[in-house]
Order: structure tokens, then sequence, then C-alpha cells
């Protein structure tokens, strides 16, 4: 979600926050262009982004 109010609290510790669309988040975080987001915890199960960051 880009909210002013959410992206200021996250540089406010220290993050560097980008608003990205939810399809792109998975892509994003498997080719390592962001390291982490913000998701309820349903939605990081439901689209697997536990899966995006393992390397075996």
């Amino acid at each position: 979600m880009q909210n002013e109010g959410q992206l200021a609290a996250f540089t406010s510790f220290g993050a560097n926050p980008i608003a990205l669309s939810a399809s792109e988040q998975f892509t994003a975080l498997q080719q390592g262009t962001i390291d982490a987001c913000e998701n309820a915890v349903s939605n990081c199960w439901i689209n697997k982004f536990y899966e995006a960051g393992l390397t075996l």
C-alpha cells in the first residue's frame, strides 16, 4: 500500500521503503530486489513468500 504515513514510519526505523504491487512481491523477494515485505501473516502463507528466499 502506498501510504505516506506507513512509508515515513518504516523510514524512521532506518528502512528504505518502496511501494510495490502485491503481484510483484514474490519475484522481487526471489530476485533480491527487496529484502522483506510487510503483509498479514495469512498473505505471507498463502503467497508462499517464505519460499522466495530459500537457497538450497
